[in-house]
């Protein structure tokens, strides 16, 4: 009991540690005392944000059991404010002025920008105020609290462990910035402290050892996921490492690329002093002239007797010349490479020194032998960075070369801290000389080396320590549960058996699993196989229309689908899963309309199990509508034989004139006939030619009347020019409309040709005109228009009357059925309403023109 006491009163010191250590490094800013912010060279400092934020909430820990929590909330929203402002920089790359907004730094060294803390510092302290806010005496709140405090707790300690065991535990953030040492040790502090507030609250809340267990569960998967990831990392590093070590092994091949060549090239000069190729100095400037274009950084070609005293000296200019007649030895730096050439016979390099501010060189001397005896030397100095150049491959790294501690060349300048984590050191040599190479990669390199995994089993691990912690506390729970999950799956049952609908269940492989009673039913099941659950649905349905549809689906989707289950399984690829028709096949052979919706059964992770087909009977839906279809037959019939009453009038005069005129022909012939006058035999022949014509004429007519009466199908397509439409229809009414002195005139273009049926769409053309003729009846402008035309993707018809035109309020209403605008007994407004519905089966449309003056209805048909 004195343990468990202990344990309730011991966090207070954590918070109280933190405490004095965030108000020393502020202290330590204040002053600006190094040691203090930093406690090591080359490791990262406490920023003044983070000494801060450190202080106020060590503050707000303090005070979390006190009542109001307000002083708790507010430290709390304080540090969420700033680490969270942090954080935002981190990801958008946007500076928000909280870096040095309470304190301007005066040490920048290990951090991304001067002031800003680090990633997973920011991270830490997001969660810490987080939990410090929302804390509360409730499982979701105390469960999320612990997860958080275990995060923290690891992600410190790996911190820690990062300075004792020299690896970069910040490579997993994609960071630049470390978290400093005492950081690392507040946060461990701040989170234990965290973590026994919790636990006594859930001791308080629920009184029962076992409710432990989740948290338990909780903090040990979380720091055995934070250990995992940590482990990855330093794999991860290792990897980036063996990435850099090639880079340096690229740089010594670089080296050995840039020096061979130089030394082949001066031995070669010295072979021809050898062996006398050089009478004149003139000659030999020559060379010497070649090799400063040759070779970048040459400053100094010098040729010396062996004597050790300089003879020529190329460029020719004053400083140069004042080397001839000068003894080699003079120079220590010569002297020592000197006397290793004659003693070894072999070309040797001197060490490096400087020749201007910022710029280094080197001498490479080079013997002249003549079989064993050297006959003098050949010496070129050589300027470091322009002989060195731009070493390729190495723009995301810090690239320098040491001798004894000097720096000799260098590209980039690199962070110390960063440096101390990251840089890859190895020896060079050449000739005599001993050159370290120093390659630290630059953040954005060391990013593009990181993996995501550790990242992914870093998330996924906290994931699944807390779906585990929740498995646990609903553990309990479950058996109390199952009973209320099997009421809901009898009240679900129930209410499938309810609804009137074909509700089938099957497995993803097409097996049958489950149908309601209606189903059961409908498709007669007790007069199949008793087993049929397991059967493939395949047998309710109808195989030619399963063929027709898996033959569509094969167009559609661009591969073979199969004229089994696969076909509805298919439907929904093809987004057709809702309310399609098909036909069942009962056990007794009955068929049966329905329309079909399937739904997917989702399974865990997002896979389909199964699927759910909801089958709606439709049979006393089709009895309706053949009954709808068979009366519209019989109105369009009547429709019609209406038109062809109205136009009997016009017909029988228009056959009645024809007639006549066959009539005084014939008689005039008779006359001629009786007289036997042979000269009048050529108007004879008039006369018979013009009985001809009006008996076409009447052919013609009688003809159109025939098509127009015959009853056809919309199925009876037909491919007919739109003039001759036109000039069919024009013959029974243009008596009519001669009659009553209305002119009826016509623009057709030639040659257009539409597929439909000839007879509907006459009527539709009869229907406008006779709306035409009624609409200019009592005019004094009578006039009716026929046109023709065809555009981009379609051919139009238009019937344009000069009357008064159809009021505005009114145009949306023309085409409902039973709306008309005549007086009562002229018309029962159903022509405009069958034309729409007959368009509508050709693919087109009839429309008003509301931009027109004038009346003008469209017909639009697909050409």
């Amino acid at each position: 009991m004195s343990f468990t006491r202990t344990l309730r009163s011991v966090w207070y010191v954590f918070p109280l540690v933190s405490l004095g250590i965030s108000f020393t490094v502020i202290l330590g800013w204040l002053t600006q005392n190094t040691k203090i912010i930093q406690v090591y060279p080359d490791m990262p400092p406490m920023v003044f944000n983070t000494a801060l934020c450190f202080f106020i909430l060590s503050t707000g820990m303090l005070f979390i059991e006190l009542q109001p929590a307000w002083i708790r909330k507010t430290c709390g929203a304080f540090v969420f404010l700033v680490s969270g402002l942090t954080l935002f920089s981190y990801l958008t790359g946007f500076a928000t002025g909280i870096d040095v907004f309470f304190h301007q730094p005066f040490y920048d060294l290990g951090t991304v920008a001067p002031g800003r803390m680090a990633m997973s510092t920011s991270c830490c302290f997001v969660f810490l105020s987080f939990s410090l806010i929302f804390i509360k005496k409730r499982f979701w709140p105390q469960l999320l609290s612990t997860a958080l405090g275990a995060l923290v707790f690891g992600f410190s300690f790996v911190a820690l462990t990062g300075f004792v065991l020299q690896v970069n535990s910040e490579h997993g953030w994609g960071s630049y910035s470390r978290m400093a040492v005492h950081t690392s040790i507040c946060f461990l502090l701040l989170s234990a402290a965290l973590v026994f507030i919790v636990r006594r609250g859930v001791r308080e809340d629920l009184k029962h050892p076992r409710v432990y267990l989740p948290f338990y569960v909780l903090v040990s998967g979380s720091l055995l996921t934070i250990l995992m990831w940590e482990l990855l990392v330093i794999q991860d590093i290792n990897r980036s490492r063996g990435v850099n070590e090639i880079r340096v092994e690229g740089v010594k091949t670089y080296l050995d690329n840039s020096f061979y060549p130089l030394e082949k090239a001066l031995m070669h000069m010295g072979k021809r002093f050898a062996t006398g190729h050089y009478p004149t100095q003139e000659s030999w400037q020559v060379d010497a002239e070649s090799y400063f274009q040759d070779f970048g950084g040459m400053k100094r070609l010098m040729w010396a007797e062996a004597d050790h005293i300089f003879r020529w000296v190329y460029p020719n200019t004053v400083d140069a010349q004042k080397q001839v007649g000068l003894s080699m030895i003079m120079n220590s730096t010569l002297k020592e490479a000197l006397a290793r050439v004659e003693r070894d016979k072999k070309p040797r390099m001197t060490k490096s020194f400087e020749v201007s501010p910022g710029q280094r060189a080197f001498i490479v001397v080079i013997p002249i032998l003549k079989g064993i005896q050297l006959k003098g030397t050949l010496s070129a100095l050589m300027a470091t960075s322009p002989f060195l150049g731009s070493v390729p491959d190495l723009e995301d790294y810090d690239f320098s070369l040491f001798e004894e501690g000097v720096q000799v060349f260098g590209v980039g300048k690199t962070d110390s801290v960063f440096a101390r984590d990251w840089m890859v050191r190895s020896q060079y040599r050449w000739f005599s000389t001993n050159w370290e190479i120093q390659l630290t990669p630059s953040l954005s390199q060391v990013r593009r080396n990181t993996s995501i995994l550790p990242t992914v089993v870093l998330v996924f691990g906290i994931s699944i320590s807390l779906l585990l912690g929740l498995a646990l506390r609903f553990y309990g729970r479950a058996r109390s549960s199952e009973l209320e999950v099997q009421q809901a799956l009898d009240w679900q049952k129930a209410c499938m058996d309810a609804i009137p609908l074909l509700f089938i269940s099957i497995s993803s492989d097409g097996r049958i699993r489950e149908m309601n009673v209606e189903a059961k039913r409908l498709l007669a099941f007790e007069l199949g196989d008793q087993n049929m659950e397991n059967q493939s649905v395949d047998i309710f349905f109808d195989p030619r229309e399963l063929l027709d549809k898996s033959l569509q689906l094969c167009v559609k989707l661009a591969r073979d689908v199969p004229p089994t289950y696969e076909c509805l399984m298919a439907l929904l690829e093809a987004d057709e899963a809702s309310a399609t028709e098909w036909t069942l096949i009962s056990f007794q052979g009955k068929c049966i309309p329905t329309v079909l919706s399937i739904s997917p059964i989702q399974a865990p992770y997002g896979a389909s199990s199964g699927y759910l087909l909801v089958f709606e009977d439709i049979t006393l839906k089709k009895e309706r509508e053949l009954k709808i279809y068979e009366q519209e037959a019989k109105i369009l019939a009547s429709s019609r034989m209406a038109s062809l009453g109205e136009m009997a009038a016009g017909i029988a005069h228009e056959i009645n004139n024809p007639l006549a005129i066959i009539n005084g022909h014939a008689g005039m012939i008779r006359k001629i006939v009786d007289q036997g006058h042979g000269p009048h035999d050529d108007e004879l022949k008039k006369k018979v030619t013009s009985i001809e014509n009006t008996v076409q004429r009447i052919a013609k007519i009688i003809r159109g009347m025939r098509s127009y009466a015959r009853d056809s199908h919309a199925g009876d397509f037909e491919e007919f020019t739109v003039d001759s439409l036109i000039d069919d229809t024009m013959t029974f009414c243009q008596e009519k409309f001669a009659l009553q002195g209305i002119s009826l005139t016509t623009k057709i273009d030639k040659n257009l040709v539409v597929s439909g049926n000839a007879t509907q769409l006459s009527q539709v053309l009869l229907n406008l005109l006779n709306n035409a003729f009624d609409a200019v009846a009592d005019s004094s402008h009578k006039e009716v228009l026929i046109e023709s035309r065809k555009n981009e993707s379609s051919i139009e018809i238009s019937v344009t009357d000069s009357g008064s035109g159809v009021p505005v309020q009114l145009r949306n209403k023309v085409m409902e059925p039973f709306f008309t605008t005549k007086e009562v007994g002229q018309g029962i407004g159903l022509g405009l309403s069958i034309s729409a519905g007959i368009l509508q089966s050709h693919g087109g449309r009839l429309y008003l023109d509301e931009r027109s003056l004038k009346t003008r209805f469209v017909i639009s048909l697909p050409g």
